[in-house]
């Protein structure tokens, strides 16, 4: 297994044996393909919506009918193409994982859009609490999750699945709540909103 920088100390001591690994492929532009297949794969199953110029009644026009709309100039060529270099890009992965799983970024966007492509089943554990951006004061106890990722080979589901479990079981991470305000476990709310709430008729 491969951890990669800033992966939890407590995964590495209790749930895994580390080898030297890093995943190699030649293909170089994996989110072009992902764009390509997912842009032209949406368009397909929204074509008549998009045909019958529904998508002109969309609130948001930057966003999903330019997508469609772009996607309907995508060449069949290049479309092919984009299907060859995922081929090539599958195989290679397939080849070069060479171990049980890798723990990585969950946010990594080349990794996020390889795994989509690949088929890479992925499970994301909490590891601990960091401070939120742009907080009002250094003081403030609101903290934000930190996740990892626990990828392993396509079709090994069950792999990450219980690497996932095991650190769980050694951890409770997974069963804490990250503070959302200045208030600690055993303060009170200043000026408390009071609701009345009638009693419920039964009939």
């Amino acid at each position: 297994m491969m951890v990669n920088t800033g992966c939890p100390g407590c995964f590495v001591q209790r749930v895994s044996t580390l080898v030297p690994f890093k995943l190699n492929y030649t293909v170089e532009s994996v989110q072009g393909i992902l764009n390509f297949t997912m842009d032209v794969d949406m368009l397909a199953h929204f074509d008549e919506w998009q045909r019958s110029h529904q998508d002109d009644d969309y609130e948001a026009q930057d966003q999903w009918p330019l997508e469609v709309r772009r996607a309907r100039v995508v060449s069949a060529v290049d479309y092919v193409q984009a299907q060859r270099a995922r081929g090539k890009l599958i195989r290679e992965v397939r080849e070069n994982f060479k171990v049980d799983a890798f723990v990585g970024n969950a946010t990594d966007w080349e990794r996020v859009c390889m795994g989509n492509l690949v088929g890479l089943p992925v499970i994301v554990v909490p590891t601990g609490f960091k401070k939120i951006s742009d907080a009002p004061s250094n003081d403030t106890r609101r903290r934000t999750t930190i996740t990892t990722g626990i990828y392993a080979p396509p079709d090994h589901d069950h792999i990450a699945l219980a690497l996932a479990m095991t650190y769980q079981s050694v951890t409770d991470h997974h069963k804490q709540r990250p503070p959302i305000d200045d208030l600690g476990p055993n303060d009170s709310i200043p000026n408390p909103p009071r609701a009345v709430v009638p009693a419920r008729q039964l009939r």
